[in-house]
């Protein structure tokens, strides 16, 4: 999952957000029999009357029509749960400090904070706009260091072997991109001078391909569940990866606090909840 999805499905998931929270007022969920925790159902609630247009009622079952009302919980909420519970396990934790600095880049990149949210359109409740640009900001740094730290864990310092791979593939892009930096010419550039580009590049390809699967897995490791899309009987069946073993790996800042979380079927204890400023809420679930 890439951070251009990230940010979009931030957009959509202001309105996945006011939704559940007009539902989980308004509605009172019973689950079946025989089940510990249930899916959501239909009933009284679909027929709630969300919107009206002269003499034509909309309601909740109207809206569950819309497909992006399931990517924004599968891309925003759960992702985002997913993504906090997962740093916690690793031991990963955001400062205050680089929350906002994430928050400052977000907003400088578009034109500022009053421009940004200028630009929002009227029909989403600017109370829930700031908070989430938050949620999904924190959700973009958690992503990034949990890749690394996978790197770090599952793939370790590069190989003579893989450097010597790619420098016979593309040997002579290094040596162009070296020569330009120190501004010499490419004759004089060695392959030691270049190994850090050509170490850089089996990272990030290495990075590149983890990421395409890589938070999906995260997904069926910790469970997770549409129970909207499962009401409509598309529910996938998975089957659940091993639990992943312990480990512990900081962010580059010094974090204020370390949370532990494990994941289900890890132990038979529950998860510990760390607090929202140092790994972020998902998906406001536990409040911001």
């Amino acid at each position: 999952m890439n951070s251009s999805r990230l940010t979009f499905a931030a957009g959509v998931v202001f309105l996945a957000f006011a939704l559940l929270a007009f539902m989980g007022a308004a509605c009172k969920e019973t689950p079946p029999a025989g089940t510990a925790g249930g899916t959501a159902q239909a009933g009284d609630c679909d027929g709630m009357v969300i919107a009206k247009v002269g003499d034509v009622d909309l309601t909740l079952a109207d809206l569950f029509q819309m497909p992006t009302i399931y990517m924004a919980i599968d891309d925003g909420m759960i992702m985002q749960e997913v993504l906090r519970q997962e740093a916690a396990r690793r031991g990963i934790s955001l400062t205050q400090e680089e929350i906002q600095k994430g928050l400052d880049d977000f907003y400088a990149g578009r034109g500022g904070k009053e421009s940004f949210l200028g630009s929002v359109p009227p029909s989403i409740p600017k109370s829930l706009v700031d908070g989430d640009i938050r949620k999904m900001v924190i959700s973009q740094a958690l992503q990034k260091a949990i890749l690394e730290n996978a790197w770090e864990k599952d793939h370790g310092p590069v190989t003579d072997e893989e450097i010597d791979t790619i420098w016979n593939e593309r040997g002579q892009m290094f040596i162009d991109q070296t020569a330009a930096e120190l501004q010499i010419d490419p004759s004089q550039v060695t392959k030691e001078m270049a190994v850090n580009k050509v170490k850089d590049e089996i990272k990030n390809q290495w990075l590149t391909e983890k990421q395409n699967t890589f938070f999906e897995d995260l997904k069926k490791t910790y469970n997770a569940r549409n129970l909207l899309r499962e009401r409509l009987g598309e529910q996938e069946t998975v089957e659940a990866p091993p639990a992943m073993e312990e480990t512990t790996q900081s962010s580059g800042t010094q974090p204020e606090e370390t949370a532990s979380s494990t994941p289900p079927g890890a132990s038979g204890e529950g998860t510990e909840q760390p607090s929202e400023p140092e790994t972020g809420t998902g998906g406001g679930q536990n409040g911001e």
